[in-house]
Parts: structure tokens; sequence; C-alpha cells
């Protein structure tokens, strides 16, 4: 009830009384701005000529200054590109008030403490304002250098630099807009507070992409795998085909595409087999008891002579290893040169078949669980096997 009451109690106004209020103020500002300029014209024209003069020098100089720098065959977030782009991005209008401002002192106009007011908050806006546009283009010049080192993943990072530099654009103008209002004299602790309970709110919405953003950049920037490697995690398997700024795409051996989020695949232990530089194999040979034991020392060099000969294989060890329950067993260990599967076990299979060719040079019998069962009756003793 009592806001109604004041609410019929205040004066009604029209939009065209207001607006013919701010026409009254407009004109009184522009006939106060004339009277000081019929009284001190000829400082004014001297002011003007001097601040225009400075401000052509300094777009000249920008334009001379900016073309130095700039070096096309040199990284992006090089030092004399990032000065460049610095000198370039300053803009005209900050120029033309900084000229104003600079020529005061030299001229010795005396501006009255409304004008000079208005002249040293443009001034203070604009440079505010300038500085946000310097941080963009540093961020800018980050990412980009981030691109250029890892033009393999181009097509992710750079929906990614798109999304980050949002999120930066909007930082640093908020940023600028606080400082603006703050030397303003305006109170920005309401502002600062609803932009803090925004972030977060919207922290909390978006937490999942988030999540799946980060991760897609520790894959990215990291590298625990590239298109075309083929990884293992959580017993899943296949070739990584692409990786998104939220999901990373993988094809099954059996021929199905995978789509897997990016925080759901870090969180597990990844197995690379295509950063591979070979891969070892370990043979566990077992020969029966019967055999010679001139055919025992003599089957770890045979082992070897086997191995050395072939240019994806390299041997490690050849050994007599221990006694088993039904045999003697000899363990081969030996490295395959190559992280592609297929020749892999193409020369796993050439070593197995060598393996069976010189255990019938050497008359080896290869051995299998047996038993032997020894029967004693009342006519002697008999062996069953």
């Amino acid at each position: 009830m009592l806001f109604e009451f004041a609410v019929r109690d205040r004066p009604q106004r029209s939009f065209s009384d207001m607006g013919l209020d701010m026409l009254d103020q407009i004109m009184t500002s522009v006939t106060e701005f004339f009277e000081w300029l019929m009284a001190d014209g000829t400082i004014w024209a001297i002011w003007t000529t001097a601040a225009v003069l400075l401000f052509v020098g300094l777009r000249f100089l920008r334009a001379i200054v900016a073309g130095l720098f700039k070096n096309d065959s040199r990284p992006a977030n090089s030092f004399r590109n990032i000065v460049g782009h610095l000198i370039s991005a300053t803009n005209s209008l900050f120029l033309l008030v900084l000229s104003f401002v600079v020529t005061i002192p030299f001229v010795g106009i005396e501006l009255s403490e409304r004008w000079h007011s208005i002249l040293m908050s443009s001034f203070m806006v604009l440079f505010v304002l300038q500085g946000a546009f310097w941080g963009r283009v540093v961020v800018k010049a980050l990412l980009e250098g981030m691109m250029e080192k890892h033009s393999s993943d181009t097509g992710t990072l750079r929906n990614a630099q798109s999304l980050i530099g949002l999120f930066a654009n909007f930082a640093i103008f908020a940023i600028a807009l606080i400082t603006i209002l703050q030397n303003l004299g305006q109170d920005v602790g309401a502002l600062i507070a609803g932009l803090g309970v925004g972030g977060i709110a919207i922290a909390l919405a978006a937490q999942n992409l988030f999540k799946d953003l980060f991760a897609s950049l520790s894959i990215i920037l990291d590298k625990p795998f590239v298109k075309g490697d083929f990884i293992v995690w959580n017993g899943l398997m296949g070739n990584v085909e692409r990786i998104g700024l939220k999901t990373t795409r993988v094809r099954a051996l059996s021929g199905e595409q995978l789509v897997v989020s990016n925080d759901s695949l870090l969180s597990n232990e990844i197995q690379n087999f295509k950063r591979m530089a070979e891969r070892r194999v370990v043979l566990s040979l077992g020969v029966t008891y019967q055999t010679s034991r001139e055919t025992l020392e003599a089957l770890p060099g045979r082992l070897r002579d086997l191995i050395d000969p072939r240019d994806l294989c390299r041997f490690d060890r050849a050994h007599m290893a221990t006694y088993g329950d039904s045999a003697i067993v000899f363990e081969l260990v030996f490295y395959v040169q190559s992280p592609e599967y297929n020749i892999f076990m193409d020369e796993k299979q050439e070593i197995l078949l060598g393996i069976h060719r010189l255990f019938e040079e050497l008359n080896a019998d290869f051995a299998y669980p047996t038993r032997t069962l020894w029967v004693e009756g009342m006519g002697g003793a008999g062996k069953a096997e």
C-alpha cells in the first residue's frame, strides 16, 4: 500500500516532458561552450590546431612503427609481431583525445572545471577501453602461438581457441567496465557480486561441458594420443578418428564407432600402442626329459642364430629356465622392432615356424603334459603311460 501511495503522489511526467528537459540541458551546455569560445577564441584555435597536428603525427607514426614491427615470416606470437599488432590496435579516437590532453600544458589554456572534468573523464574511459583492446590482442597472439605449436590438431584447437577467446574477451571487458565505473565514482560492489554469482551459476550449469573442454585441451596440448593412434582403455580399444571439444571418436576393431567423453577417457589409464617403438615377445618352450644333454646345451645358441639374421627382430636372451612337471622349460625373449601389429604377428609366426624346423633338425621333441603310472601286482611290477 505504501508503494502504491508513493506512486500515486509522484508527479507524472510524460516522455515529451523528459525530452524537453534533456534538450534544455544540451542547449545550455552548447551555449556555455560558444560563450567560452567567443571569449577565448584565439587560444582555442591554437589548442585545436596543436592537438590536430599532434593527432595526425601520431597516426602517421602508428602506421610506420606498426609496419616496421610486423613480420609475416615470423610466428604470430613473436615479440615483434605482438608489438606491431598492439600498435595497430591503438584506436584513433583515443589518440585524438590524448592529443587534446597532452597539448593543454603547452598551450596554456585554462578550461572550466566542468569541461576539464568532461575531458579527463573521457580520456580515462578511452584509456581503459584501449587497455582492453590491447589485452585482447595479447590473448589472441598467445592462442595463435598455441595453434602453431599444435598444427596437427588445427580443427579442434581452432574451435577451442574461439571458445577460450570468447571467455577471455568477456573477462577483459568486464574488468574494464568495473574500472571505468569505479573511476567515475560509482559503487561497483554490487556489480562485482552479481558477476561473481552469475559466474558461479554458469559454472555449475555447464560444469560437464567445462570438464570435457579442459580435458580436450589436455589431450591436444599434452598429446597422450593423436588422431590415428591405436589406444586401449577400460577394456575398450580402437583407432582414434577425431578429437572434439566434448568427445573423442574411436573406431573399434569390430567396426563400430565409439563416442567417448574426453573427461571419461582421461579418467582411465590409456595404453597407446602407436607409440611403441618395438614389441617384446616371451616364448616358453618345453622339451621332453628324454632329450640328450648335448641337445639341451646347443638349443640356446641355435635359438639365437634363428633370430639374429632377421632385420626386424632383436635377440635378447635364451636360457634353460627350469625343470617343469612334464618338461624341461626354455625361455626365449626377443623384440620385434615395429609397432604395427600385422608385422609383429608375421615376424612371430616366422620365428615359431623356425623353432619347429630347429626341433626337427635336433631330433628334439616338444613336451606335453604326460603321466606315468606304475602298477605293482602279484606277478611283478608293470608300467602304464
